[in-house]
């Protein structure tokens, strides 16, 4: 990090290893090595189906990276086919990656905490779809508090709290108008989403907290919009997003730059 009152976080999401390009996977680690983003934030769906060879798989890309990492996982992180797995131990394949929860960086300009919002199993047909735990987002808000009192706040989740805007997949995540309602303050904090393969960045209009979603960084199923990653940099007065998308060789920045201003 060149400038001591800024910092960046590089957020990636939904790799897929099982289904992932290997071309995608090696710009990847060339845009980090080059980037050198003071965080990298991974929304979940680390692995196709949570089986044992695609967490080695992701285990061995992700010692390549010597950033700090704030992981949580996807529905697509419980083992998808085995069953006793599933019920019983859900996370643990991804848990025993070891991946960090917490960060925070620029001496209380930003926090990054993670939680779960995959489940392995629910009372509904479409299993894949999230819940926030209020209690999980209590905690994260607290740490992010002590850390970060009048800095920026990121919670990295997978499922977002809403259906962005023209997504293509829909999110119907639960309690997730209390969980928002949790997190302040709000001009200042942004939910870390994947799920959907696509960018999206809104406000919601009850709570005025933002969220972003990133595209996959390396799944064939691309829904429109392209492997990519999201590079935010952040400083005292403002929040600075760029979408980064693969060409086929490299990833390249977007010409489009959102930004969220401190209020």
């Amino acid at each position: 990090m060149s400038d001591a009152s800024a910092l960046t976080i590089m957020h990636i999401t939904d790799i897929h290893f099982g289904d992932a390009a290997p071309a995608a996977l090696d710009s990847a680690l060339e845009a980090i090595e080059t980037l050198k983003p003071d965080c990298i934030a991974l929304t979940g769906d680390l692995t196709q189906a949570g089986r044992r060879r695609e967490f080695r798989q992701a285990d061995s890309w992700l010692r390549q990276i010597t950033r700090p990492i704030v992981a949580a996982p996807g529905n697509h992180d419980t083992p998808v086919y085995a069953i006793h797995s599933r019920a019983f131990s859900p996370f643990g394949r991804f848990g025993r990656l070891d991946l960090g929860g917490f960060w925070t960086g620029g001496n209380g300009l930003a926090a990054i905490a993670s939680i779960n919002t995959a489940r392995s199993f629910q009372l509904r047909r479409d299993w894949s779809q999230g819940a926030f735990d209020l209690d999980d987002v209590e905690e994260a808000q607290a740490k992010m508090q002590n850390a970060a009192p009048t800095g920026w706040r990121f919670l990295a989740c997978h499922h977002p709290p809403f259906t962005p805007t023209e997504a293509l997949v829909a999110s119907r995540t639960r309690r997730s108008g209390r969980a928002l309602a949790l997190l302040t303050p709000p001009a200042r904090t942004i939910v870390l989403c994947g799920h959907v393969h696509g960018y999206f960045f809104s406000k919601d209009p009850v709570t005025s907290v933002h969220t972003l979603t990133a595209p996959s960084l390396a799944s064939s199923r691309e829904r429109g919009a392209g492997a990519g990653f999201v590079l935010l940099t952040v400083t005292p007065a403002s929040v600075a997003i760029q979408r980064w998308r693969h060409d086929g060789a490299s990833f390249k920045p977007a010409d489009k730059i959102d930004s969220l201003a401190a209020a």
